[in-house]
């Protein structure tokens, strides 16, 4: 089987899913939630993504103690819960999204 439909029949099988997480001034709050789906996350295909919209500190060191490898994208002010979402949910590369 050539290399290219391997890769298509897999995604199929194994679709990514995102993970968007929007914080702003809820740093321990965000911190329980990527405790949780570190603990609870069994699926492998995953890319988690913590949108900060300008908090008064930079939780980046803190969430990445927690959890590892996740993109955090740090706004300089707040954008709001439902235009940072449109605009991520628009951007991200999954076939699957789940925005908290």
């Amino acid at each position: 089987m050539p290399e290219n439909q391997y890769h298509i029949k897999n995604e199929a099988l194994n679709p990514m899913v995102s993970i968007i997480i929007l914080n702003w001034n809820t740093t321990e709050i965000t911190a329980e939630l990527l405790r949780s789906i570190k603990s609870n996350l069994s699926y492998s295909n995953v890319e988690v993504i913590v949108v900060d919209n300008g908090s008064k500190e930079d939780p980046s060191k803190y969430f990445r103690s927690i959890f590892g490898e996740l993109k955090i994208i740090l706004n300089p002010v707040n954008y709001g819960f439902s235009l940072q979402g449109a605009i991520l949910v628009w951007k991200q590369r999954a076939a699957i999204t789940f925005s908290f």
